[in-house]
């Protein structure tokens, strides 16, 4: 019964700071070593966007995004993109989109 309390007073703080994404954003890259725009696009990424789609709205080039996301994929040692969103939602919970 405690495990369960403890779980859910977790997933409560969970979604009460994870809508703050400049709070998800300096975590990941104080956990992980991300750059900025890496950061950048793992939140686009976890809120439902595709990587072409983040390249669109930051005003980068594709090829720009794409190695981006193969370096956020390489820090946090996951090899396809569903393992990466998977990642990100176990640590943050699902964002409120």
């Amino acid at each position: 019964m405690r495990l369960l309390l403890v779980r859910a007073m977790h997933r409560a703080w969970l979604r009460r700071n994870c809508a703050d994404t400049d709070w998800v954003g300096r975590d990941l890259r104080l956990r992980f070593g991300l750059t900025p725009a890496e950061a950048a696009l793992a939140l686009a990424l976890r809120s439902g966007l595709s990587v072409v789609g983040h390249a669109r709205d930051q005003d980068v080039s594709r090829n720009t995004a794409y190695t981006h996301y193969a370096r956020l994929k390489e820090k946090l040692g996951c090899r396809r993109q569903a393992d990466l969103i998977g990642r990100l939602s176990g640590l943050y919970g699902v964002p409120d989109v």
